[in-house]
């Protein structure tokens, strides 16, 4: 079968497979023996958007040391060329590829194998192409997922918005009324790190707006975007909302509530309502309903992990989902009219007793679980089930990992680390309170780290990096068992997946078993995992080297670069075989 998220194609001995993701694209690499030489220095990537004929490069943040070296000495700046993978390899067997250009529409990768004896000229001694649909929608009209790119604390912000640290407020101050004006607009920082899920949020938010038939019904949890709130504020009477009002929420100066006090002034105070189930009012979602006759009918949901703050969408990692389907848009509404203005006796009800499903033709189930339940296990089992049963690999993003508990939590923890390739990105995975954050390594236990940043002791040619803010990073609450198996599966949603918020938290989760939409989050899982993983080596590494340069052919009698990804009993050897296989 035909399908337009993944594409491969071998030539020569040298294998590429591209997995399609959201304004990203994952290439997957392999190479047959008679490539595996120790003068073979990485793969060269070039790409092609629609029907062009020029080629654009993909460039690699590190060079080999002579080259380096030759530059420092003559001091020389070195030149973009220098950097593009033709003359830099990549030294992967895999590479997240996030263009400088938005994707929406066909993209052609051209990968070389490239050899280089340290002397003679670099050269390509195998080249294939391979297509892929690259549309921006990922699901036609039915399903957009986009996320954020989250990562402020990053040397790509650092190229493109060197020294901008005051985008948002100091964590713990009021964000409501921060002047965002400098930041927005093309080639700004809040496009760039509000990426796709921004772009989305907006977009449908002004689309409803500006409908005057349209009436929009909101859960929320964190309400203190300027940006959001004046949109909000748009609607007048059109507009419903719930606003958590937990803890620091429920505060008479916290930014919720003075955003309650704006709506209840522009669309009158039945309109909004303070609550938060019996735990948290979790969910972050907008329901859109068109006036049709007498009748007010549900058309589209945005839902997922983003909150509505400067942090949720410029700071961390975050997902959206916007479903443009009548059957799904009326099960969100019918947990608002349960929750509002009061959620009294919302367990016991039947939109949060059991699963509801949604079949699409030609792609895949997707089912959705209301919380709070009775019983956590009504959600968390069948999540436990799927990575109890997943055969090669379970990705995982969860915001607050050491703070889950449940079938889940069980369930993440007995994998067999030695049969699957699991790879996990937790902000506070130990002590609930600890800001700490945890890169599950492929082939080890959990570890935990600190905040990912490079910050001091850096080799050339990295630059010390904005640690973001503090506060959460990482806020992505999904977990994906076999992406590119026979049963691929993501949960997700607003649910932070463990048993005490199940049963008393407003959330939301999601299962889908859509391939297409499962590989975008893997595609996602393996960029933050990547991201994250680099620093945390970097930052305990017992030497810290001046520079960190491409591995150039080895000495007689030592490895080469790409001697372990063959080695069965390395865990890059399961993820080059699970990725290009």
């Amino acid at each position: 079968m035909s399908v337009d998220y993944i594409a491969s194609n071998t030539t020569d001995g040298l294998t590429l497979k591209l997995y399609r993701g959201e304004d990203m694209v994952l290439l997957a690499f392999d190479i047959d023996d008679s490539l595996k030489q120790p003068d073979f220095v990485g793969f060269a990537i070039q790409y092609f958007l629609g029907d062009s004929t020029q080629p654009r490069d993909v460039f690699n943040f590190l060079m080999f040391k002579s080259v380096r070296l030759k530059a420092k000495t003559a001091k020389k700046h070195i030149q973009l060329a220098a950097r593009a993978s033709i003359r830099s390899p990549i030294q992967q067997f895999r590479w997240a590829h996030v263009p400088s250009v938005p994707l929406d529409g066909p993209v052609t990768y051209q990968v070389s194998v490239m050899f280089w004896n340290g002397d003679n000229p670099i050269v390509a001694k195998a080249t294939t192409r391979a297509t892929i649909d690259a549309h921006r929608a990922t699901r036609g009209t039915f399903l957009n997922v986009g996320f954020t790119r989250g990562f402020a604390s990053s040397q790509a912000y650092e190229r493109n918005f060197p020294n901008e640290r005051k985008i948002i407020p100091p964590v713990g101050k009021p964000q409501l009324n921060f002047n965002t004006a400098p930041f927005e607009g093309e080639g700004r920082p809040y496009p760039w790190l509000g990426f796709e899920a921004r772009r989305i949020l907006f977009d449908f938010l002004d689309e409803c707006q500006a409908d005057p038939d349209v009436l929009a019904d909101f859960f929320v949890y964190d309400l203190s975007d300027p940006e959001i709130v004046r949109r909000l504020e748009a609607f007048g009477p059109r507009l419903r909302i719930v606003i958590d009002n937990s803890d620091k929420h429920g505060k008479p100066t916290s930014d919720e509530s003075n955003a309650a006090a704006r709506l209840i002034t522009s669309a009158g105070a039945s309109n909004v309502a303070r609550h938060h189930f019996s735990g948290l009012q979790h969910n972050k979602v907008i329901i859109a309903r068109r006036k049709s006759g007498n009748a007010v009918v549900p058309f589209a949901v945005a839902t997922g992990s983003t909150n509505f703050s400067l942090g949720g969408l410029y700071i961390q990692n975050n997902n959206i989902l916007l479903f443009r389907d009548a059957d799904i848009a009326k099960l969100y509404a019918d947990v608002f009219d349960a929750a509002f203005p009061k959620p009294t006796g919302f367990s016991g009800k039947p939109i949060a007793m059991k699963w509801f499903e949604k079949d699409l033709a030609d792609a895949g189930t997707y089912r959705f679980c209301f919380s709070p339940h009775k019983k956590a296990t009504l959600s968390m089992t069948p999540l436990a089930d799927a990575i109890e049963g997943a055969d090669k690999s379970v990705f995982y993003a969860i915001a607050f990992r050491g703070a889950q508990t449940g079938p889940a939590d069980k369930a993440l923890d007995a994998l067999d680390l030695k049969k699957l390739l699991v790879m996990g990105v937790a902000n506070m995975p130990g002590k609930p309170k600890s800001n700490t954050l945890m890169v599950q390594l492929p082939g080890r236990g959990p570890v935990p780290f600190g905040p990912a940043t490079l910050t001091k002791d850096l080799p050339e040619p990295f630059k010390k990096e904005w640690t973001g803010g503090g506060g959460i990073h990482m806020h992505h609450k999904f977990v994906i068992c076999d992406f590119n198996g026979s049963k691929p599966v993501v949960f997700t949603g607003s649910s932070n997946m463990a048993a005490g918020g199940e049963q008393g938290n407003g959330d939301n989760l999601i299962e889908i078993r859509d391939p297409k939409v499962v590989i975008a989050y893997a595609v996602q899982a393996v960029s933050i995992f990547d991201h994250y993983g680099f620093r945390n080596r970097m930052k305990n590494a017992k030497t810290k080297p001046a520079a960190r340069d491409l591995s150039e052919p080895p000495k007689p009698g030592q490895p080469a670069w790409w001697e372990s990804s063959f080695d069965p009993t390395s865990y890059k050897f399961r993820d080059r075989v699970l990725f290009s296989g």
